[in-house]
């Protein structure tokens, strides 16, 4: 790998966290549609830039973590690249500003060219929470907020915003369909915690499983998993769409990652598989949500 320059920046990209930008863009936009007011250049942008908010936020946390001493040898999730020795701190550093500042540029063009006015402070919210999820003097992540950061963000703030920036108004059902999405993508993070809870308590980084315990953990997944299948059924009864139901085949299939997080004899390889099935659940939710919404 040390060999392979790509190989490098695709382990800085984490391109197995880009579902989780990319999902909460594909339900907003396949409520416009089904709103009758999509619209592809916008639905297109939207889905970069959350790509590029996404990908900046990745290299911001390996920058921090590295700095804060929570990337060590003794991790067990993928290779963290400034610990590894594969790309520098500041070369880092300097490419994190490049995407961001991409992120700004488009962003402030469809904004403009939409006049979507009111997405200007939500899209800068949405980087300086990148920023500082675990970077700056008290980062989120550090603290034990990143869990309401990831629902807020991956959720209600992705999906209404992609459907404000089509439709130019604003959907009460998109919020609680946004909510859905930002639960399953919190149960992501919810795994990764556990699994690193060791090196996490070590370096005093307070997420929840730290504070509260890993029985705390596995019971908040199954929490999220369930909140999420009540957001389903809110919006199938609130907007008689009951095709959005069709999402609960996807929530169904957090069943294997439950069992696993329950196992007393759970492994690093096993809960890399929980973290696995949980991303394809975000990304199915929001493919079977957005299809019930457009039958």
């Amino acid at each position: 790998m040390r060999d392979s320059w790509w190989k490098r920046w695709v382990c800085a990209v984490r391109p197995w966290t880009l579902p989780a930008a990319i999902a909460p863009v594909v339900l907003g936009t396949a409520m416009a549609f089904g709103d009758g007011a999509g619209r592809w250049t916008p639905a297109i942008s939207a889905m970069i830039v959350a790509v590029l908010i996404q990908t900046g936020t990745n290299f911001v946390n390996d920058i921090a973590d590295f700095q804060r001493g929570a990337d060590t040898d003794e991790r067990t999730g993928p290779v963290r690249v400034i610990q590894a020795g594969l790309i520098s701190k500041q070369l880092l550093i300097q490419t994190a500003v490049i995407v961001f500042a991409l992120a700004i540029l488009i962003g402030l063009w469809i904004v403009m060219k939409q006049q979507a006015w009111l997405l200007i402070p939500l899209g800068a919210s949405c980087i300086l929470a990148g920023v500082l999820y675990t970077a700056g003097p008290v980062p989120a992540a550090y603290l034990g907020l990143g869990d309401v950061m990831v629902i807020v963000f991956f959720g209600p703030v992705a999906v209404s915003g992609t459907y404000y920036l089509q439709a130019l108004s604003v959907s009460w059902t998109s919020v609680f369909a946004g909510l859905g999405c930002g639960l399953i993508c919190c149960g992501i993070l919810v795994v990764n915690n556990y699994r690193d809870y060791d090196v996490d308590k070590r370096v005093d980084k307070k997420t929840l499983p730290v504070r509260f315990g890993r029985s705390f953990a596995r019971w908040e997944y199954v929490g999220l998993m369930s909140a999420a299948v009540i957001m389903s059924l809110l919006v199938a009864i609130v907007a008689q769409r009951p095709g959005v139901l069709l999402s609960l085949i996807a929530v169904a299939a957090s069943i294997p990652a439950v069992r696993l997080l329950f196992s007393m004899q759970s492994i690093p390889q096993d809960l890399n598989r929980a973290l696995s099935y949980t991303g394809r659940i975000l990304v199915l939710y929001a493919l079977f949500f957005g299809i019930g919404w457009l039958i």
